[in-house]
């Protein structure tokens, strides 16, 4: 299906290893132009694109562990999802990371039906 895959661009990561923040200090901020996290993985940033872009996004950077990091963007209109292209852009300037659409084999679960509550019980 079409996505996107997420790598490590040719000039390599330019995430920075969690810096061992108080508890209080960690988590993440998203607004409509910016997207701050502390001692996160680089998983976070996947489901941030695949809500953005409503695509699945398939992370091949190899990066483990935790980050803290600082993602800008110049929306289109203020409130609006900035463009894949953007987004490529902003990730590989910012992160050293890569994002390219590609079509992607993803895990999907096909729903064929569904009962209520009333319907399972009276089943039963």
């Amino acid at each position: 299906m079409p996505g996107y895959v997420l790598t490590i661009a040719p000039g390599g990561s330019k995430l920075d290893p969690d810096s061992d923040a108080p508890f209080w200090k960690q988590g993440t901020g998203l607004s409509d132009r910016e997207f701050i996290t502390t001692e996160t993985p680089v998983a976070t940033i996947v489901r941030l694109l695949e809500r953005m872009f409503h695509a699945p996004v398939v992370d091949e950077t190899g990066l483990k562990g935790t980050y803290d990091y600082k993602l800008t963007w110049t929306p289109f209109l203020p409130g609006t999802t900035p463009s894949a292209a953007t987004m490529a852009k902003s990730l590989e300037e910012q992160l050293g990371l890569h994002l390219e659409a590609k079509t992607v084999t993803v895990d999907v679960i096909n729903v064929v039906g569904l009962k209520s509550p009333e319907q399972v019980l009276a089943s039963r």
